[in-house]
């Protein structure tokens, strides 16, 4: 397990109804900003669509400055509440994600390979 003083990241996979992704994106755009205003230990926070395919696959990638700001970060009060008016598929949004919510807990003392600038 990571200590504290190494750097934490996630990556996160979601697949989107084609024909909804102007609502994900709102719901991204939702959760981007509430997490850069009340989390200074959020270091990355981004989405990316993917080429591949529809284009309806997005992955999601944050950085922390430790395991337990992103720990902190699934606790607070603006993502609870963003889980439970988005991906948590309340009955208006159960139609934009077609897949489960995919998480990748990333430690670089596990096996980080590669470089960075």
């Amino acid at each position: 397990m990571s200590d504290d003083s190494q750097v934490f990241w996630v990556l996160t996979t979601v697949d989107i109804n084609p024909n909804k992704i102007p609502e994900a994106l709102e719901c991204f755009n939702e959760v981007i900003q509430s997490t850069k205003e009340n989390e200074p230990d959020c270091l990355i926070y981004r989405y990316y669509r993917s080429e591949v395919g529809e284009g309806n696959t997005f992955y999601w990638i944050g950085k922390y400055k430790n395991r337990a700001a992103y720990l902190h970060h699934r606790e607070l009060p603006h993502l609870l509440a963003w889980v439970k008016k988005w991906p948590n598929r309340e009955e208006r949004h159960s139609d934009i994600f077609t897949s489960r919510w995919v998480f990748h807990n990333m430690s670089p003392e596990l096996g980080a390979i590669g470089w960075e600038r």
